[in-house]
């Protein structure tokens, strides 16, 4: 495959990582009566959608020849939009946050979660309660079926985008 193939395909797997329509629908669902803070919910379902996306690419592309190039190549392109927001934080708030560091320890953290998982044919099971305890919403259903939602949702997306492109 081609280089430009790679980086064309990473590029739409970036923009639909980033994407936050799905996001908005999820927190819809989220009764507004509950005492949650959305903000930080929304901030950690789009790091754990960017996550999923980039595990995802990661676990179907595990046994083709290429694997380590569209990793390389997805997760430059995330440190590229990290830097971005990184840039922008600092302009708009004065300071700095190292976002793709935040984007790191998340995925050390979810990878941790799958690592202690009963369920390993169900990824799911572990992501929404480690996604509902950095939420600091333990105990909360709809936090933990939000998290486990976005990143069933990327997954399949992911997946199904990639066997429409290439042979996995």
């Amino acid at each position: 495959m081609k280089k430009n193939e790679i980086k064309k395909i990473c590029e739409n797997l970036s923009a639909f990582a980033i994407d936050r329509a799905d996001l908005k629908s999820i927190l819809s669902l989220i009764e507004k009566k509950q005492a949650v803070n959305l903000v930080t919910v929304e901030y950690e379902l789009a790091l754990l959608r960017i996550i999923s996306v980039g595990w995802s690419l990661s676990v179907n592309l595990e046994n083709h020849p290429e694997k380590d190039e569209f990793a390389l190549c997805f997760w430059n392109l995330i440190r590229d939009l990290s830097k971005d927001i990184t840039d922008i934080s600092f302009m708009t708030a004065g300071e700095g946050i190292d976002y793709f560091n935040i984007v790191k320890q998340r995925f050390d953290q979810y990878l941790n979660s799958l690592d202690k998982s009963i369920k390993k044919s169900d990824p799911a099971s572990a992501i929404g309660p480690a996604f509902a305890e950095i939420c600091k919403e333990k105990k909360n259903p709809f936090i933990i079926i939000s998290g486990a939602k976005i990143f069933n949702l990327a997954v399949s997306s992911v997946k199904e985008y990639l066997e429409s492109v290439i042979s996995i």
